[in-house]
């Protein structure tokens, strides 16, 4: 693990929305693009290309049923020790039907990343 970088995706099983879904995962479902199918899995490994070279070794995870939208210009890494989470900012609503992080100090939360 000390030199290791490991990208983690779960593969979304059950699934209420997708009945379809629950035998393989989300990471297996298509999703057209510009008219052309592609799976999550492609999706995912395409937003996190970059990340490898910009992250100390460690482990990524990720959810197979999204991709937050990133802006990867700029200076940035993930070189920090401890835990670095990628999140976008939404209505409390939207918290009741997807995963959430949960902090017990929200002042101590980094935003430099913006």
């Amino acid at each position: 693990m000390s030199i290791a970088r490991i990208l983690l995706i779960n593969a979304g099983g059950y699934s209420q929305r997708f009945p379809s879904a629950s035998v393989g995962g989300k990471i297996f479902l298509l999703y057209p693009i510009d008219g052309q199918a592609y799976h999550m899995l492609d999706l995912q490994l395409m937003a996190f290309i970059e990340f490898p070279e910009r992250m100390i070794p460690g482990i990524y995870v990720s959810s197979s049923d999204v991709i937050l939208p990133c802006d990867l210009t700029g200076e940035w890494s993930f070189t920090e020790p401890g835990f670095t989470g990628i999140a976008i900012v939404a209505e409390a609503q939207m918290g009741t039907t997807h995963g959430v992080y949960v902090l017990e100090d929200p002042e101590g939360i980094s935003r430099k990343y913006k």
